[in-house]
Protein backbone atom coordinates (compact mmCIF):
# COMPACT_ATOMS: atom_id res chain seq x y z
CA UNK A 1 0.00 0.00 0.00
CA UNK A 2 1.28 3.51 -0.76
CA UNK A 3 0.29 6.75 1.03
CA UNK A 4 0.31 9.61 -0.37
CA UNK A 5 -0.01 13.55 1.32
CA UNK A 6 1.42 12.73 4.65
CA UNK A 7 2.33 15.93 6.92
CA UNK A 8 4.80 16.46 9.56
CA UNK A 9 3.20 18.56 12.85
CA UNK A 10 5.90 21.17 12.55
CA UNK A 11 6.09 24.61 14.28
CA UNK A 12 8.39 27.45 13.89
CA UNK A 13 10.57 28.09 16.89
CA UNK A 14 12.67 30.76 15.92
CA UNK A 15 10.22 33.74 16.31
CA UNK A 16 12.17 36.55 19.27
CA UNK A 17 14.35 34.08 20.24
CA UNK A 18 17.63 35.05 21.18
CA UNK A 19 19.88 35.30 17.63
CA UNK A 20 23.71 36.49 17.14
CA UNK A 21 25.96 36.57 14.24
CA UNK A 22 29.84 37.13 13.41
CA UNK A 23 29.70 40.59 13.21
CA UNK A 24 27.31 43.67 12.45
CA UNK A 25 26.66 45.85 9.84
CA UNK A 26 26.12 49.34 10.38
CA UNK A 27 25.05 51.84 8.08
CA UNK A 28 22.11 53.47 7.31
CA UNK A 29 21.98 54.63 10.57
CA UNK A 30 20.63 51.48 11.98
CA UNK A 31 22.11 48.81 13.14
CA UNK A 32 21.73 45.10 11.20
CA UNK A 33 21.94 42.90 14.14
CA UNK A 34 21.02 39.08 14.18
CA UNK A 35 17.34 39.66 16.03
CA UNK A 36 16.17 41.27 13.38
CA UNK A 37 16.29 38.12 11.40
CA UNK A 38 13.27 36.24 13.80
CA UNK A 39 11.16 39.62 14.61
CA UNK A 40 8.49 38.35 12.15
CA UNK A 41 8.84 41.06 9.66
CA UNK A 42 9.56 39.28 6.50
CA UNK A 43 10.32 42.62 4.09
CA UNK A 44 13.20 41.91 1.97
CA UNK A 45 14.34 45.84 1.31
CA UNK A 46 17.54 46.07 3.10
CA UNK A 47 17.20 50.36 3.63
CA UNK A 48 13.94 49.26 5.47
CA UNK A 49 16.19 48.11 8.08
CA UNK A 50 14.33 44.54 9.24
CA UNK A 51 17.08 42.60 7.77
CA UNK A 52 20.39 40.88 10.03
CA UNK A 53 23.70 41.71 7.80
CA UNK A 54 27.34 41.02 9.12
CA UNK A 55 29.95 43.53 8.21
CA UNK A 56 32.42 44.20 5.70
CA UNK A 57 35.74 42.33 5.28
CA UNK A 58 33.98 39.50 7.58
CA UNK A 59 35.23 36.59 5.93
CA UNK A 60 33.57 33.42 7.56
CA UNK A 61 30.22 35.33 8.36
CA UNK A 62 27.35 33.41 10.49
CA UNK A 63 24.02 33.72 11.98
CA UNK A 64 22.48 31.54 14.84
CA UNK A 65 19.44 31.32 16.66
CA UNK A 66 19.03 29.84 20.56
CA UNK A 67 15.59 27.91 20.12
CA UNK A 68 15.80 27.61 23.95
CA UNK A 69 15.48 24.06 24.13
CA UNK A 70 16.39 20.95 22.41
CA UNK A 71 14.43 20.29 19.44
CA UNK A 72 14.39 17.78 16.20
CA UNK A 73 14.38 20.24 13.50
CA UNK A 74 13.35 19.19 9.97
CA UNK A 75 13.72 22.53 7.89
CA UNK A 76 14.72 25.82 8.10
CA UNK A 77 13.24 28.78 6.10
CA UNK A 78 15.40 31.86 4.85
CA UNK A 79 13.80 35.51 3.18
CA UNK A 80 16.45 36.90 0.96
CA UNK A 81 17.19 40.53 0.43
CA UNK A 82 15.32 42.17 -2.43
CA UNK A 83 19.04 43.69 -4.09
CA UNK A 84 22.00 41.77 -4.38
CA UNK A 85 20.91 38.64 -3.32
CA UNK A 86 23.39 36.88 -4.87
CA UNK A 87 25.34 37.55 -1.79
CA UNK A 88 23.56 34.53 -0.49
CA UNK A 89 25.33 31.68 -1.97
CA UNK A 90 26.46 28.18 -0.77
CA UNK A 91 24.88 28.21 2.13
CA UNK A 92 25.27 25.63 5.09
CA UNK A 93 22.42 24.87 8.09
CA UNK A 94 23.72 22.74 11.22
CA UNK A 95 22.59 22.25 14.07
CA UNK A 96 24.27 21.98 17.78
CA UNK A 97 23.29 20.97 21.06
CA UNK A 98 25.41 23.44 22.61
CA UNK A 99 27.41 26.52 21.29
CA UNK A 100 30.53 24.96 21.25
CA UNK A 101 29.19 21.07 20.00
CA UNK A 102 30.35 19.69 17.23
CA UNK A 103 27.78 20.52 14.59
CA UNK A 104 25.34 18.57 12.80
CA UNK A 105 24.65 19.57 9.36
CA UNK A 106 21.36 19.60 8.68
CA UNK A 107 21.49 20.38 4.79
CA UNK A 108 23.11 22.69 2.34
CA UNK A 109 21.80 24.90 -0.64
CA UNK A 110 23.95 25.55 -3.47
CA UNK A 111 24.61 28.40 -5.39
CA UNK A 112 22.88 31.86 -5.84
CA UNK A 113 19.66 32.74 -4.02
CA UNK A 114 17.60 35.23 -6.15
CA UNK A 115 16.44 38.36 -5.06
CA UNK A 116 13.43 38.19 -2.45
CA UNK A 117 13.28 34.77 -2.39
CA UNK A 118 12.23 32.52 0.34
CA UNK A 119 13.97 29.40 0.46
CA UNK A 120 13.65 25.95 2.28
CA UNK A 121 16.42 24.12 3.48
CA UNK A 122 15.42 20.49 4.48
CA UNK A 123 17.41 18.46 7.17
CA UNK A 124 18.46 15.07 5.27
CA UNK A 125 18.05 13.55 9.27
CA UNK A 126 16.34 13.97 12.15
CA UNK A 127 18.40 16.78 13.18
CA UNK A 128 18.24 16.86 16.98
CA UNK A 129 19.84 20.22 19.02
CA UNK A 130 19.09 23.56 20.43
CA UNK A 131 20.99 25.94 17.76
CA UNK A 132 20.43 26.92 14.41
CA UNK A 133 23.51 28.28 12.42
CA UNK A 134 23.45 29.84 9.02
CA UNK A 135 26.63 30.20 7.36
CA UNK A 136 28.50 30.86 3.80
CA UNK A 137 31.91 30.84 2.72
CA UNK A 138 32.75 34.64 1.47
CA UNK A 139 34.72 35.38 -1.83
CA UNK A 140 35.94 38.92 -1.13
CA UNK A 141 35.48 41.75 1.15
CA UNK A 142 31.95 43.12 0.93
CA UNK A 143 29.98 39.59 0.52
CA UNK A 144 28.19 39.99 3.52
CA UNK A 145 25.67 37.48 4.96
CA UNK A 146 22.07 39.75 4.67
CA UNK A 147 19.15 37.77 6.31
CA UNK A 148 15.75 39.38 6.14
CA UNK A 149 13.37 36.24 8.61
CA UNK A 150 14.33 32.78 9.42
CA UNK A 151 11.68 30.15 10.58
CA UNK A 152 13.23 26.85 11.98
CA UNK A 153 10.48 24.09 11.29
CA UNK A 154 11.19 22.01 14.16
CA UNK A 155 8.90 18.69 16.00
CA UNK A 156 9.53 18.73 20.02
CA UNK A 157 11.76 16.33 21.06
CA UNK A 158 9.29 14.02 23.29
CA UNK A 159 7.33 13.82 19.66
CA UNK A 160 10.31 11.62 17.83
CA UNK A 161 12.09 9.20 19.46
CA UNK A 162 14.10 6.40 17.44
CA UNK A 163 17.27 4.72 17.50
CA UNK A 164 19.11 5.07 14.26
CA UNK A 165 21.44 2.49 13.01
CA UNK A 166 23.73 3.58 9.98
CA UNK A 167 24.39 1.08 7.28
CA UNK A 168 21.36 -1.10 8.14
CA UNK A 169 18.01 -2.26 7.09
CA UNK A 170 15.46 -4.40 8.26
CA UNK A 171 14.75 -7.84 7.13
CA UNK A 172 11.15 -7.03 8.40
CA UNK A 173 11.18 -4.12 5.22
CA UNK A 174 9.67 -5.85 2.09
CA UNK A 175 6.81 -6.62 4.54
CA UNK A 176 5.95 -3.56 6.13
CA UNK A 177 2.66 -1.87 6.80
CA UNK A 178 3.68 0.78 4.17
CA UNK A 179 6.08 2.17 1.66
CA UNK A 180 6.43 5.50 -0.02
CA UNK A 181 8.70 7.96 -1.21
CA UNK A 182 9.04 10.83 1.60
CA UNK A 183 11.16 12.93 3.76
CA UNK A 184 12.17 11.51 6.46
CA UNK A 185 10.60 13.50 9.46
CA UNK A 186 7.37 12.53 7.40
CA UNK A 187 8.25 8.81 7.71
CA UNK A 188 8.85 8.74 11.38
CA UNK A 189 5.97 11.28 11.93
CA UNK A 190 4.19 8.62 10.06
CA UNK A 191 5.22 5.53 12.31
CA UNK A 192 4.53 7.73 15.19
CA UNK A 193 1.10 8.00 14.13
CA UNK A 194 0.58 4.22 13.69
CA UNK A 195 -0.41 2.21 16.38
CA UNK A 196 1.45 -1.08 14.57
CA UNK A 197 4.21 0.42 13.46
CA UNK A 198 7.91 -0.08 15.97
CA UNK A 199 10.52 1.44 13.15
CA UNK A 200 11.35 2.42 9.99
CA UNK A 201 13.74 1.62 6.97
CA UNK A 202 15.15 4.95 5.09
CA UNK A 203 17.08 5.34 2.34
CA UNK A 204 18.38 9.06 1.95
CA UNK A 205 19.41 8.48 -1.36
CA UNK A 206 16.34 7.19 -2.60
CA UNK A 207 14.13 8.95 -0.31
CA UNK A 208 12.39 5.81 0.45
CA UNK A 209 10.34 5.07 3.55
CA UNK A 210 9.24 1.38 4.58
CA UNK A 211 7.05 1.27 7.90
CA UNK A 212 7.85 -1.88 9.75
CA UNK A 213 5.80 -4.33 12.10
CA UNK A 214 8.87 -5.95 13.08
CA UNK A 215 11.55 -5.21 13.67
CA UNK A 216 14.75 -5.22 16.24
CA UNK A 217 18.54 -4.83 15.93
CA UNK A 218 19.33 -8.38 16.13
CA UNK A 219 17.23 -8.87 12.27
CA UNK A 220 19.45 -6.03 10.63
CA UNK A 221 21.52 -6.62 7.58
CA UNK A 222 23.89 -4.26 6.52
CA UNK A 223 22.80 -1.99 3.45
CA UNK A 224 24.85 0.97 3.27
CA UNK A 225 22.15 3.01 1.10
CA UNK A 226 19.55 2.65 3.82
CA UNK A 227 19.24 3.13 8.02
CA UNK A 228 16.73 1.45 10.43
CA UNK A 229 14.64 3.73 12.86
CA UNK A 230 14.00 1.48 15.79
CA UNK A 231 11.09 3.66 17.89
CA UNK A 232 12.08 3.19 21.35
CA UNK A 233 9.65 2.90 24.29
Amino acid sequence: MTVTGLSLSTFNAAPFKPASQSSVYKEYSGDYTAEKAVDGNYDPVFTNKSCACTAANDLAPWWRVDLGQEYHVTSVRITNRLNVGYRLHDVNITVMKETDATPTLCGHYPGAVANGANITVTCSNLTLGRYVKISKPATGGHDHLTICEVEVLVVERSRLTLQRLVGKKSSHGPNGIVSMETTLPDCAHACLHSNSCVGVNYSSASSRCQLLTTTADSDAISDEEWSVYVLLP
